[in-house]
């Protein structure tokens, strides 16, 4: 009776076990698939943006090859605008010249009303000059992210890590979020948790020495004991650190999802955006 007691309890157990990994591995699958679709979905968006606001292009500089930057579309219109409202604005300013030259050998009243016309038109020039010139700065702005953009998903199809793998059995890397000097931020999940959280990738280059290394690690591990024993609601969370291999050790942190007002000449939209230390 006993035996059949622990044999049952024993295949409800290994049913339970079986069944776990089963949802962690459909869990996984569907958070790749996610994260396929947003790397998918930030490309095309580059893609479309970069008709509109411009791309990097190779071109010859001497013997050498120079990536420049060439604008798009939009920054084309509003240039044409600009030329063109400046055209007018030119003749305007003859015909005002005129005005006053011929004002003494014509009917005041008559001159008067054109010099008021043409007054009126150039205030509505100015004006005009204005609007576009601020639609400039916007432009301009969204240029800065586009490329900001463009260079994170550079790095993230340059990075090692960008195959989705799973680190120390439990945390799934998604997306790459940044990339700094000697480390990587990736957007993560934590499938032990069920929480997303950060994590950063300390790489050590593999021409430092022995010793260089040692000392690295040890600057750093010190600064995260310091981090682990903070507790603040405006300080991000350490979680834990472990070892990949001798070239790389990884913190895990809590993310941060905040939104971030926009500047006055941006429209009134807000920003995701992830808070890491």
């Amino acid at each position: 009776m006993m035996q059949e007691m622990q044999s049952e309890v024993t295949a409800n157990i290994q049913k339970k076990e079986q069944r776990e990994r089963r949802c962690r591995e459909v869990l996984e699958d569907v958070l790749v698939e996610r994260a396929l679709q947003q790397r998918t979905a930030t490309r095309e968006k580059l893609r479309r943006d970069g008709l509109r606001l411009g791309h990097i292009t190779a071109k010859h500089h001497g013997v050498h090859m120079k990536n420049v930057w060439e604008d798009g579309q939009a920054f084309l219109d509003l240039a044409n605008r600009l030329h063109t409202i400046s055209e007018d604005k030119d003749r305007a300013k003859d015909h005002q010249l005129r005005l006053k030259k011929q004002r003494r050998n014509s009917d005041v009243v008559q001159d008067s009303t054109f010099a008021e016309i043409t007054k009126l038109r150039l205030q509505t020039l100015a004006k005009e000059e204005k609007s576009i010139e601020e639609d400039k700065d916007k432009l301009n702005e969204e240029k800065k992210l586009h490329i900001r953009e463009l260079k994170r998903v550079r790095d993230e199809d340059e990075s090692p890590f960008n195959d989705f793998r799973v680190l120390d059995k439990r945390y799934l890397l998604m997306n790459l979020l940044g990339r700094g000097g000697f480390s990587e931020v990736y957007k993560a999940f934590d499938l032990n948790d069920y929480r997303e959280v950060v994590i950063k990738l300390h790489r050590l280059h593999s021409h430092w020495s022995h010793e260089r290394k040692i000392a690295y690690q040890k600057h750093a591990t010190r600064e995260y004991h310091i981090h682990e024993s903070l507790d603040h609601a405006n300080i991000v969370k350490l979680w834990r650190v472990f070892l990949i291999d001798f070239d790389f050790f990884v913190p895990g942190m809590g993310l941060c999802l905040f939104h971030i007002s926009p500047p006055p000449r941006l429209p009134r939209i807000s920003y995701s955006a992830f808070c890491f230390v």
